[in-house]
């Protein structure tokens, strides 16, 4: 009984007869569904992504075009009670994709959908990624809160997916972190990638000078739109 805000970012082309891929962008704590998708969102993070000017771009050079969705996560770490919260996974997945990709010419199979975000999203992404392998071909988490206190662990779901037979299933997955990141650990997305290696499970691990910020994470904004448009089929 609640109205949930997302902003969405549509191709050039776009006029709904033809079916695109589609990347699901998720805020960090404090955050909202803007901060991905323009350039002052007001939010408590100075500035703002710039992600639709980079897919603009890539479209200018390759052809190929995709949708961005980016709901409101409020602060819930995108779990269902969080802290007494609503069921905001149960809602991603029972109610938010099943309206985008029935509202939205998008192609809803796992190889043409992706997932990603920062901070807190980008805990939502390894969180969404590993426990519905399913549904995503793609996980990139930037400045991800890999461990989150009172939720699940990422980490135990994609063990439990190895343990019953479906490594091939999970996604693949990609985590850029800032060498001078004081909020989040680098040393717990170090340990997830170990985790990964030591599975066998594919991955790509970017680490460089930057912050908790949107300096940084629009430096990553061009990447991801690259990786998961090279995944998509």
């Amino acid at each position: 009984n609640t109205q949930v805000k997302y902003s969405i970012y549509l191709p050039e082309s776009y006029d709904g007869t033809k079916k695109y891929p589609v990347l699901y962008m998720l805020h960090g704590y404090g955050g909202n569904n803007n901060d991905w998708l323009q350039d002052n969102t007001g939010s408590i993070w100075a500035g703002g992504g710039t992600m639709p000017a980079y897919a603009r771009e890539y479209a200018e050079k390759t052809g190929k075009e995709l949708i961005i969705v980016a709901p409101d996560g409020g602060n819930n770490f995108y779990c269902d009670g969080f802290n007494g919260g609503p069921k905001y996974m149960s809602f991603f997945f029972e109610e938010f994709i099943p309206y985008i990709e029935s509202t939205y010419a998008i192609k809803a199979e796992k190889k043409s959908r992706a997932i990603g975000g920062l901070s807190m999203g980008g805990y939502g992404s390894l969180y969404y990624g590993s426990l519905h392998p399913e549904m995503f071909c793609y996980v990139y988490a930037c400045s991800a809160a890999v461990n989150v206190g009172g939720s699940p662990d990422p980490a135990v779901l994609i063990g439990q997916a190895v343990s019953a037979g479906k490594i091939d299933e999970l996604p693949g997955f990609t985590l850029e972190i800032g060498t001078e990141d004081t909020t989040v650990p680098v040393s717990s997305n170090d340990s997830f990638i170990n985790m990964l290696a030591g599975y066998g499970i594919p991955y790509e691990y970017i680490t460089r000078p930057g912050a908790h910020d949107w300096p940084f994470w629009n430096a990553c904004s061009p990447k991801i739109i690259h990786k998961v448009m090279t995944i998509f089929e």
